[in-house]
């Protein structure tokens, strides 16, 4: 375990675990505004299911990691092309950072990745015509974008103003034409 992040969310974990509080008062308990709400609740998740190990502490992020790559593919699969996707995820994968962040839980790269799940859903909503398909994009935007939130919540509200550009696009388009006629 590394001391930092890694550590804190730990021992946090742990000391939630064992207090058998109930989770607002928990985590009121040690508020901060670097606390990661969803990297404490699924590390609590994944001790259950492996126990108080070094493979537990790491598991979100680590699955995390592998959920990026596949946004990464998709998104890059959607803006160029089939191959230059592949190439943009092992260069990404290949990255020291990369593997430094993947290998450590902490609460950057599952940001990272819901974030990408919001940008590919909001491109998805941008493709489709349909209307069923439209509010189920619109149905994982926000509950990435939630996740986005609860991961880190002192950083994620500058995704907000980028994201909300691109649902209003079209309808902001639509009005200045109107306007302008």
């Amino acid at each position: 375990m590394q001391p930092g992040n890694e550590g804190h969310f730990a021992i946090q974990t742990h000391n939630f675990i064992k207090s058998g509080l109930p989770y607002e008062k928990a985590i009121h308990l040690n508020a901060s505004p670097d606390n990661s709400l969803i990297s404490i609740v699924t590390m609590a998740a994944s001790f259950k299911l492996f126990g108080e190990s070094t493979f537990a502490i790491r598991f979100f992020t680590a699955l995390c990691s592998i959920i990026s790559l596949v946004f990464v593919y998709l998104l890059a699969r959607r803006l160029v092309n089939e191959e230059t996707a592949s190439i943009a995820v092992l260069l990404t994968f290949g990255t020291e950072s990369w593997n430094l962040f993947s290998r450590q839980a902490n609460s950057e790269l599952p940001l990272m990745c819901f974030a990408l799940i919001a940008l590919w859903s909001i491109l998805k909503i941008t493709e489709t015509n349909l209307i069923k398909s439209r509010i189920l994009y619109l149905f994982i935007f926000i509950i990435s974008f939630f996740l986005c939130l609860l991961t880190k919540l002192n950083t994620a509200f500058s995704a907000a103003f980028h994201y909300t550009s691109f649902l209003f696009k079209n309808a902001l388009e639509k009005c200045c034409c109107f306007i302008a006629k």
